[in-house]
C-alpha cells in the first residue's frame, strides 16, 4: 500500500503548537513563601502556582508537629505532618506566609516514695508539656522523718515540690529544663529528713535543760528535776499533770517539733520517815526506812538538801500506796517484803538491782513496771505476788534469780525486750538462752493450756519453774539433763508427766513435784534411770504410778529412792492411750485414768480384750465432767471417781456393776446416772446393792 504523506501545513500548525505549550509553561507565576513557628521567621520557600509543595517536617522537644497552615492559630492547612502537600496544588489567592502548627504530648510523673510508711495510693499523675501543672502532688509519711519535698534525683537534684506541696519556682509547668525526662516521663523521688523533738521541760524545782530526740525514739527515761522535800514524780504533756509520761515511751509521730513538759511533784512525808546518812558517801547522801501504819508514803527525792540514794526498809502491814524518788539508785533485800497490802509502787528509772525479795508476799500488788537500766533481778524478788498478770524483762537484764517469779497464781505472760541477748519469751514462757540450748526460767502459773511440750532445746528446768501452774500434763522432751528443786511444786492439776528426753544423764534434784495433789503418772520412756534428789514426789496422789519400758523395771525398783516406789511401777505395755490396765478375769480393768478430757468414753475393748472393770480410785481427781461406761463393765471399785469435783453425767449401758465403796464420794452435787436399757434395767440398778442408796440420782438415758 501507499504510504500517505503528512501535510506540510499540518506539520507547521502541530509545531507551532508545541512551541505556544512550552512557552505557556515556561512562563507559570513563582511565589516565595515565608516559614513561620509562631512570630518567629524561619526560612523563605519558593513555591510555583498551580504545582505541589513540601515545606518539609519541624521538630521541637514536648511537641508532636501537626503540619503548615495560613494562620498563627487556626486557618486553613495547607500540608499535612510531613511537612507536603500530598495532591494540593498552591493557588493564587493562598497566604504568602505559612504557619508551624504543634499539639503539646503528653507525659507521665512517677513518684518513688523511698522508704514511705504512708502514702497518698499516687503512682503517677498526667501531665501536658508546658502547660501550667493542676494535680496536687502526694505528701507521703515516714515513721521518725520529716517529708522535705519531691526532687528530681534520689539524692541532691533540683526540687520540684516542697514539703507543703507548693511548687518551687517554675516547676509548676512541665518542661525538660525542669523535670528531666525517662522514656514516656519522668521519675520524682521523696525527700526525707530525720523529725526530731525537742522537749522543754517546764519545772519550779531546779532547771533542766532540753534535749531533743529523733521522732520514733524509745525513751526510758528523761532528765528529771529536783525539789528539796518533795518528790519528783512524772513529766508531764499538760499543766494540769493529767497526762504523765510513763516509761518506756515512744515519740509519736504527731509531736511538733518542740514539746514543754511540766514536771509534777509530791511534797515528801518526812515527819513519818527514818533518815539516815551514808557513811560510805562523802556527799551526805541519806538512806530511808518507813515503819508505821500509813496507807500512804511519799519519800522526797532530797532531804535538808542532800539526795536520797537509798531505800532501806518498808515495814507496814496497812501501807497501800508508795511514791519513791528517781534519786533513788539502790534497794535494799526484802525492802517491801510481806507488805501484804501493797498495791502501787514505782520503781525509779535509775535502780540497776531488784535485789532478792524485794517483793516477796506482797499479795494486793497487781502490776509493776521494771525500768530499762535493771541488769539483775534477785531470787524470790516477786515470789508470793499473786494478782501480778503480766512481767516485761527490759532489755538489759542479765541475770534473774531462782524463784523470782514462784507462786505468783495469776501470771498469765513474759515478754522480753527485743535487744536482750540472755533471755527470751516463746509464747509466753520465759527462757534463758545458753548458745544453742535453753533453760525454762519461768512457766506462768494461770498460763491458758492443759498441756505443754518443753522447747526441744531445753537442757534444764529452773528452781520452781513451774511452781503453782495451771496445767494437767507436761512432756519433758528435747535435751533436758536438769530438773532443778521444786520445779513443779504445787501444780495442784498436774495429772501425768512424760519424759522421753534424749539426754545421757537426767536428774531430778529435791522435791520437784512436792504438793501435785493430782499427780497419777510418771510415764517414762527411756531405759537410763535417772538420779533423784529427797523428796521428789512428796505430797503426790496416794494411786501415783511410774510406768517404764518392761525391759528395765527391774533395773527401776532397785535404784537408790526409785525403790522406795517399787510396788508402784509399772510396764509400758500396759498404757494405752490415757489408760493404764491390768490383767484381770474376762478382760482389762482400767487400773488408771491420767488423760485431761472434761468428756470420757470408756472403750469397750483394749488391745483385743474386753474392759470389764473400773478398779479403785481409777479416775479419783480426773477433771471429767461426763463419762460413758460400757456394757462390758462388771464392777466399779471402790473411790474410783473419788473427788472427781466436776463430774456430774455417769452413762451406762449394761446391768448394774458391782459397786464398790464410795465410789461417786465428792463429785458435783447435782450429779445423774443415766441408764441406756430398758425401764426394767433401770429399776433394776434402783433396787440393787448400793444402788439403791443413789436411787435419787439414777435416771433414763431419755433424761439426759
Amino acid at each position: 500500500m501507499r504510504k500517505r504523506k503528512c501535510s506540510p501545513i499540518i506539520l507547521f500548525v502541530i509545531l507551532v503548537l508545541a512551541i505556544l505549550t512550552i512557552c505557556a509553561c515556561s512562563n507559570k507565576k513563582s511565589v516565595r513563601v515565608s516559614l513561620f513557628d509562631g512570630d518567629k521567621f524561619l526560612s523563605a520557600e519558593t513555591v510555583t502556582l498551580g504545582n505541589e509543595y513540601a515545606f518539609g517536617a519541624l521538630e521541637k522537644d514536648g511537641y508532636t508537629f501537626l503540619g503548615w497552615y495560613s494562620e498563627v492559630e487556626g486557618g486553613s492547612a495547607y500540608t499535612d505532618a510531613s511537612g507536603s502537600s500530598v495532591g494540593i496544588t498552591w493557588k493564587e489567592n493562598n497566604s504568602t506566609s505559612v504557619f508551624a502548627h504543634w499539639s503539646a504530648n503528653s507525659y507521665k510523673i512517677k513518684f518513688e516514695y523511698c522508704g514511705a510508711t504512708s502514702q497518698n495510693k499516687v503512682d503517677e499523675i498526667s501531665v501536658v508539656y508546658d502547660e501550667e501543672i493542676t494535680d496536687r502532688f502526694p505528701i507521703p509519711l515516714r515513721t521518725g522523718y520529716s517529708f522535705q519535698g519531691w526532687y528530681t534525683a534520689e539524692t541532691d537534684g533540683n526540687q520540684i515540690v516542697d514539703s507543703t506541696g507548693n511548687f518551687s519556682e517554675s516547676a509548676s509547668v512541665y518542661n525538660f529544663s525542669v523535670y528531666p525526662k525517662y522514656e514516656n516521663g519522668s521519675m520524682l523521688y521523696a525527700h526525707w529528713g530525720i523529725k526530731t523533738v525537742m522537749f522543754n521541760f517546764v519545772t519550779d524545782g531546779s532547771e533542766v535543760e532540753s534535749v531533743s530526740y529523733p521522732i520514733g525514739t524509745v525513751l526510758n527515761s528523761l532528765p528529771v528535776s529536783t525539789k528539796d522535800n518533795f518528790c519528783f514524780e512524772a513529766w508531764c504533756l499538760d499543766q494540769t499533770h493529767l497526762s504523765p509520761i510513763s516509761f518506756p515511751f515512744t515519740i509519736p509521730e504527731h509531736f511538733d517539733s518542740s514539746v514543754a513538759l511540766y514536771a509534777k511533784f509530791t511534797e515528801g512525808t518526812n515527819n513519818i520517815l527514818q533518815f539516815e546518812t551514808i557513811s560510805s558517801t562523802s556527799d551526805r547522801e541519806y538512806e530511808v526506812s518507813y515503819s508505821g501504819n500509813d496507807e500512804k508514803i511519799v519519800i522526797p527525792d532530797s532531804y535538808y538538801g542532800r539526795p536520797v540514794t537509798r531505800l532501806k526498809s518498808v515495814q507496814s502491814s496497812t501501807l497501800k500506796t508508795v511514791l519513791l524518788p528517781q534519786s533513788i539508785k539502790q534497794i535494799s533485800s526484802g525492802a517491801f517484803q510481806n507488805c501484804n497490802v501493797l498495791e502501787k509502787v514505782n520503781i525509779p528509772l535509775s535502780v540497776q538491782n531488784l535485789p532478792e525479795r524485794i517483793f516477796s508476799g506482797c499479795e494486793k500488788l497487781s502490776s509493776i513496771i521494771i525500768p530499762n537500766a535493771v541488769t539483775t533481778i534477785g531470787k524470790e524478788a516477786f515470789s508470793g505476788c499473786p494478782l501480778i498478770e503480766k512481767i516485761e524483762i527490759p532489755d538489759n537484764v542479765n541475770s534473774i534469780g531462782d524463784g523470782a517469779f514462784r507462786n505468783m497464781s495469776m501470771l498469765k505472760e513474759f515478754t522480753v525486750g527485743a535487744g536482750n541477748e540472755r533471755y527470751s519469751a516463746l509464747n509466753g514462757v520465759l527462757y534463758y538462752k545458753v548458745g544453742n540450748s535453753s533453760y525454762i526460767i519461768q512457766y506462768p502459773a494461770n498460763k491458758d493450756g492443759k498441756t505443754y511440750e518443753i522447747d526441744s532445746s531445753t537442757t534444764r528446768i529452773s528452781e520452781y519453774a513451774f511452781s503453782s501452774s495451771k496445767l494437767q500434763s507436761i512432756t519433758l522432751g528435747g535435751k533436758i539433763s536438769s530438773i532443778e528443786n521444786g520445779a513443779f511444786e504445787n501444780c495442784r492439776n498436774l495429772v501425768s508427766v512424760k519424759l522421753n528426753s534424749n539426754s545421757t544423764s537426767i536428774s531430778f534434784e529435791d522435791s520437784v513435784f512436792a504438793n501435785c495433789l493430782n499427780l497419777k503418772a510418771m510415764i517414762i520412756e527411756i531405759s537410763k534411770v535417772p538420779t533423784l534428789g529427797d523428796n521428789v514426789f512428796d505430797g503426790v496422789a496416794q494411786t501415783f504410778s511410774i510406768y517404764v519400758p518392761s525391759g528395765v523395771i527391774r533395773n527401776f525398783q532397785i535404784a537408790n529412792k526409785w525403790k522406795d516406789f517399787s510396788q508402784s511401777i509399772y510396764s509400758l505395755g500396759n498404757i494405752f492411750g490415757d489408760y493404764a490396765v491390768e490383767e484381770v478375769e474376762g478382760g482389762y480393768a482400767i487400773r488408771q485414768y491420767f488423760g485431761t478430757d472434761a468428756e470420757v468414753v470408756v472403750p469397750e475393748i483394749l488391745n483385743a480384750h474386753k474392759i470389764v472393770k473400773i478398779s479403785a480410785n481409777a479416775f479419783s481427781f480426773s477433771p471429767i465432767e461426763k463419762i460413758t461406761l460400757t456394757q462390758y463393765i462388771e464392777e466399779i471399785g471402790d473411790r474410783a471417781f473419788y473427788n472427781c469435783s466436776s463430774l456430774s453425767s455417769i452413762i451406762l449401758e449394761g446391768l448394774p456393776p458391782i459397786l464398790g465403796d464410795n465410789v461417786f464420794e465428792g463429785i458435783n452435787a447435782d450429779y445423774g446416772i443415766y441408764i441406756k436399757n430398758t425401764p426394767d434395767v433401770l429399776e433394776q440398778y434402783r433396787l440393787a446393792d448400793k444402788w439403791k442408796e443413789i436411787s435419787d440420782h439414777i435416771w433414763t438415758a431419755d433424761k439426759f
